[in-house]
């Protein structure tokens, strides 16, 4: 028996008390849950039928690759729920389960369900711990920076700058491919993904410690926290000041569009390899980097590298509404492949334009500090989408071109500070 819009809109505005006390006094004593609460608190109210299901970790019979159904119950159940109704997992409370995750609750949402209710794993703090920690390489890739802007001829940094910015996409454009087919692959899964990334990041390490070679004898030999504090203090009197703001807003908008285009991407797909989808735009992104970078920095060495960071990052604005007006996953994958690669483009120039405009004497602090506005880009642009993606995920690109817009008007009033 369908739910009546009428009778879904009475049940919005009553009580959950009140509910569960009708439903005693008609002998239903056990109809409710321990400890449900939504994980916005401005989240509306869920009112809507039922579509249950129950996992047990413990029954791989029932749920392993070797499952007559090849353990895809839960792909088929977030295929049937149907439209209004609300996703109801029991999961006895046991995080083994891995009863849902952004991809699989995206997925209902694009199909219209009204919500979902589930166990959330505690052990989600972990992801957010390694993502913290791997904020560290960020200073790291500022050195090199530094390192590699004493190397080259003046002339040609903004292409050197681009073609180190293009090596990442390398694996960008592998990884995720790969990556997808990992999770997706029967008996390996995250886990084995895992493993797989802290094995390259041992060989990566190894190969750092053994094959580099630096030059650079130290001179200050102060306090570590003596030293951090005056890097601030450096920092914040230099005349590159002006130009932090607009990569704030850059990489705020980078980022807002960076977290939320899988679920995008898996609400295009219909398929049931969604990790592998997301493998293959993302690298198609990673492979357009490789490309466009480049040439963009030899762009910029050629025609003046404020005048062409000014201009792409104007036409990286005019790019990023068009995943929204796109239809259909192959021209969604285009369009993504090259808005991420002139936004690579832009993150690249802007970093020679502030090694080149950087005194000698103080370039390694800044440009070990222009990776703040990154790390706070990655907390703000996720913080902001999860605000406007309530109701669409694809309102996050129109969103980003506006972000990205005001950082444009920030580079052209950082440069004329700056003239």
């Amino acid at each position: 028996m369908p739910l009546l819009e009428a009778t879904r809109e009475s049940l919005l505005k009553v009580g959950t008390s009140t509910l569960t006390g009708i439903l005693n006094r008609r002998g239903l004593r056990n109809m409710f849950m321990q400890e449900v609460h939504p994980l916005r608190i401005t989240h509306l109210r869920l009112v809507g039928l039922a579509f249950t299901m129950r996992f047990i970790p413990s029954r791989e019979d029932k749920t392993g690759p070797n499952a007559p159904n090849g353990g895809r119950t839960q792909v088929q159940a977030m295929e049937e729920c149907p439209p209004g109704h609300v996703m109801v997992i029991d999961s006895r409370g046991d995080p083994r389960a891995a009863s849902a995750g952004d991809l699989y609750v995206g997925r209902l949402k694009a199909r219209g369900c009204a919500g979902i209710v589930t166990f959330l794993a505690p052990n989600v703090w972990i992801f957010t711990l390694g993502r913290a920690v791997m904020g560290f390489s960020f200073g790291n890739s500022g050195l090199m920076m530094t390192t590699l802007s004493e190397r080259v001829p003046r002339q040609r940094l903004a292409f050197a700058f681009s073609v180190m910015n293009a090596s990442g996409p390398i694996g960008a454009f592998i990884g995720p491919i790969v990556g997808g087919a990992i999770v997706d692959a029967p008996g390996a899964g995250f886990p084995g993904l895992v493993l797989v990334d802290g094995v390259l990041l041992l060989v990566v390490i190894l190969a750092l410690s053994v094959g580099y070679r630096d030059a650079f004898v130290p001179t200050d030999t102060r306090p570590l926290l003596r030293m951090a504090l005056d890097s601030v203090r450096v920092v914040w009197r230099s005349p590159m000041l002006p130009l932090f703001p607009a990569l704030f807003l850059l990489f705020t908008g980078w980022m807002l569009a960076n977290t939320f285009a899988p679920i995008a991407i898996t609400s295009l797909y219909g398929g049931d390899d969604r990790a592998t989808a997301i493998g293959l735009v993302l690298g198609g992104g990673g492979f357009a980097t490789l490309v466009i970078a480049p040439i963009m920095g030899a762009l910029a060495d050629r025609f003046g590298r404020w005048r062409v960071l000014i201009v792409a990052a104007a036409l990286e604005t005019l790019l990023w509404p068009i995943p929204a007006w796109v239809s259909g996953f192959a021209a969604f994958g285009i369009a993504w492949a090259l808005v991420s690669g002139v936004a690579s483009g832009v993150f690249a120039v802007s970093f020679s334009v502030l090694s080149s405009s950087a005194a000698l004497e103080i370039r390694g602090r800044v440009m070990s500090f222009a990776y703040v506005p990154v790390n706070v880009g990655f907390l703000v642009g996720a913080a902001l989408g999860t605000l406007v993606t309530a109701r669409d995920v694809f309102v996050i690109f129109p969103i980003t071109a506006a972000v990205t817009a005001l950082g444009t008007v920030a580079l052209v009033i950082a440069r004329r500070r700056l003239a």
